[in-house]
């Protein structure tokens, strides 16, 4: 019965030692490799994830000041028109006729 040897057996036979050993070393460093990478790319992924929420959250409450602002200036315009309107009510009709007027022919109504 005759045997079949393959390359890598006859060179581990003929001089003893395995040729694929750094082949394997290398293998298995290119295995840890790419685990690290995938740990790193987590890691930033999860450190982006977290930016991004945090630059979301301080937008919102800039928007929610700056809405809380402008609703009080307004309510403060607002209360200012309403005296002067008490104070001067004939000057404030004729005041909002004339501006009817000048809009009305300004946008060619």
């Amino acid at each position: 019965m005759t045997t079949m040897n393959t390359y890598a057996d006859n060179r581990t036979a003929t001089n003893g030692s395995d040729d694929r050993t750094p082949l394997r070393e290398h293998a298995e460093a290119i295995r840890e490799d790419v685990r690290n990478l995938r740990e790193d790319t987590t890691a930033a992924a999860c450190d982006a994830a977290h930016a991004i929420s945090d630059t979301a959250k301080n937008s919102a409450q800039v928007v929610t000041d700056v809405t809380k602002t402008g609703a009080e200036k307004a309510g403060e315009y607002h209360d200012a028109v309403c005296r002067t309107v008490r104070k001067h009510p004939t000057a404030s009709v004729v005041t909002a006729v004339a501006a009817g007027i000048f809009l009305g022919k300004l946008l060619g109504r």
